[in-house]
């Protein structure tokens, strides 16, 4: 059977590095995947839906000049 996306967005699989803080608790976790607008991770513990956390990821090494590193502050929409 054929899975046909309905997402705006489409998600890209990716393992990268994330580093997340919580309520003054930064952990270190990895990304699954990234998309327009959101992105998956792994969270060490669950998290009640639109809590505030803040987000840093670095990049792989793209074009001179670009940005390598990229920090957040958002709400967490839920799984």
């Amino acid at each position: 059977m054929t899975t046909v996306e309905r997402r705006r967005h489409p998600r890209v699989p990716t393992d990268l590095p994330l580093r997340l803080t919580f309520k003054d608790k930064t952990v270190e976790t990895r990304i699954q995947d990234l998309s327009g607008s959101g992105i998956r991770f792994q969270a060490p513990a669950a998290l009640p839906i639109l809590s505030r956390v803040q987000i840093a990821l670095e990049l792989p090494d793209g074009s001179p000049g670009q940005p390598s590193s990229i920090a957040i502050t958002g709400c967490f929409a839920g799984s």
